[in-house]
């Protein structure tokens, strides 16, 4: 990860007066730091979702999980995203894995039996 490099470069860099001036101050690298820490949960979550045996539901709780990180991933990975292509039917898909098909709306319902 492109952070990772810079904060191993920072050590060398540090002390150079020549860079002094363009390189991020204490507070800015405090929040590089965090948002590196941020992106590496982000990253395993996206790597976990690559496995075979990730269902429906269990996606959903890692999209939840990413959202809890951050809220503004909502609008790509929420339950109503654009992305989603028939979100009654992933909804309904994720009920019926979880052995709740009797919380099922009327359109999910339908939905399932085709």
């Amino acid at each position: 990860m492109m952070l990772d490099r810079y904060f191993k470069l920072l050590e060398f860099v540090k002390d150079d007066a020549d860079l002094e001036d363009t390189l991020p101050t204490r507070a800015e690298n405090r929040r590089l730091k965090a948002l590196q820490a941020e992106l590496t949960n982000v990253k395993s979550e996206t790597k976990a979702l690559q496995s075979t045996k990730v269902s429906m539901a269990d996606a959903r709780l890692f999209f939840d999980g990413l959202i809890t990180l951050r809220a503004s991933f909502a609008k790509n990975l929420g339950e109503r995203a654009d992305i989603v292509y028939a979100a009654d039917f992933e909804a309904a898909c994720v009920k019926n894995h979880e052995g709740r098909a009797h919380q099922l709306s009327r359109a999910q319902k339908r939905l399932s039996a085709n």
